[in-house]
């Protein structure tokens, strides 16, 4: 059996009403606006998942954990959840039991990440002229099911959107404190918000660890991150860093990153972040921000060897990088100009200004 205790243990809800077994996951089960939330955790599309994994089969719905784990065993999600599901009793032939929460009750936020959507941000939504959001109604019974299960929730995930801006998360975390005080609060953030209710909140907890978005500084920053400003993201993370022990870094490696992650990477580390704690991730989505749409990959794979230090999580992720670059990929540079030119007119900017490399990089 490849074990997983999320398709029997934890829910992951997006802003338009979709769940699925964790934010990973390429397959939903169903949506809120059709099916109650138990019905969707012990319907076919789940129970398909969980006997294929009793088989021994990779469902289609884990390919990327599948395709993490080829190059890293210890770096997929399902890993991550197996360390912390390593003193629970899971029923592996009963129905489903919660213990991993991963609520987005919207998808408010004040960044358009280059790489994300209006499904994620009420930023890049208002670009496009695009409503995402699901009925507040459909949202209710899933209240009343999460709120009724806190007690034996081991992990609250917070991301989004940006989750210390959405109302909803306030709420959550005040009777997560009551009923289940010890339990482990994950926050993913840009960290452009350490001022409000939501974020005081959180103070009342002993047991979190932030998760910051971040993979490139300066005029790079800013761009990568729309509207954000890198100098009140650095005092931001600054103070994160002051106020709590348990800060990490999450990256992202794309197109974009492909020749400064190791730069950005490193000056991170200087600001007081142990490289064990400075993760990089792959992106394949969109297509046209996939490093692998580079013409001269040599090249960049000499500047990834560059950086010999594999120890450490930083370290290996770097390596990881580096084998995803040797992956069967269709290059298609002129896409890559053509969608990056649309961002550019949107929103006033130059990508050939701020990333001066790109271009023959790309050898358009």
């Amino acid at each position: 059996m490849i074990k997983c205790p999320l398709p029997w243990t934890g829910i992951a809800v997006e802003p338009d009403g979709m769940v699925k077994n964790c934010a990973v996951s390429s397959i939903p089960l169903g949506n809120l606006k059709f099916q109650p939330i138990k019905d969707i955790l012990d319907g076919y599309t789940n129970q398909d998942i969980r006997t294929s994994l009793t088989y021994d089969a990779w469902p289609t719905a884990c390919n990327q954990c599948k395709s993490v784990e080829q190059i890293d065993p210890l770096f997929s999600n399902r890993a991550y959840q197996l360390e912390l599901h390593q003193d629970v009793n899971i029923d592996y032939a009963g129905k489903h039991s919660l213990t991993q929460l991963d609520l987005r009750w919207s998808n408010t936020c004040n960044y358009a990440c280059v790489y994300c959507s209006p499904t994620l941000s009420s930023q890049w939504a208002r670009e496009l002229s695009q409503q995402v959001n699901a009925d507040r109604e459909h949202f209710v019974k899933l209240k009343e099911y999460a709120f009724a299960n806190l007690s034996n929730v081991k992990e609250v995930y917070l991301a989004g959107g940006e989750p210390l801006l959405i109302k909803e998360n306030l709420e959550l975390l005040e009777e997560l404190h009551q009923i289940n005080p010890d339990c482990l609060v994950r926050i993913t953030t840009n960290a452009s918000n350490l001022t409000n209710k939501i974020y005081e909140q959180i103070k009342q907890f002993k047991n979190v660890k932030w998760e910051v978005s971040v993979e490139a500084t300066g005029a790079q920053f800013e761009y990568i991150r729309y509207p954000g400003v890198w100098s009140e993201f650095e005092r931001n993370l600054k103070q994160l860093l002051t106020e709590w022990d348990n800060v990490g870094i999450t990256m992202n490696y794309f197109l974009l990153t492909a020749d400064t992650i190791i730069e950005t990477g490193l000056y991170i580390n200087s600001l007081g972040v142990d490289l064990n704690k400075i993760a990089v991730h792959t992106v394949t989505g969109p297509k046209f921000l996939d490093a692998r749409n580079i013409k001269d990959l040599d090249k960049i794979t000499a500047y990834l060897n560059t950086y010999t230090e594999t120890a450490t999580t930083f370290g290996q992720s770097i390596q990881n990088c580096r084998d995803f670059l040797t992956k069967p990929f269709d290059k298609d540079p002129a896409n890559v100009v053509y969608s990056l030119n649309n961002i550019d007119q949107r929103r006033t900017l130059n990508f050939t200004t701020t990333f001066p490399n790109l271009n023959k990089l790309l050898d358009v």
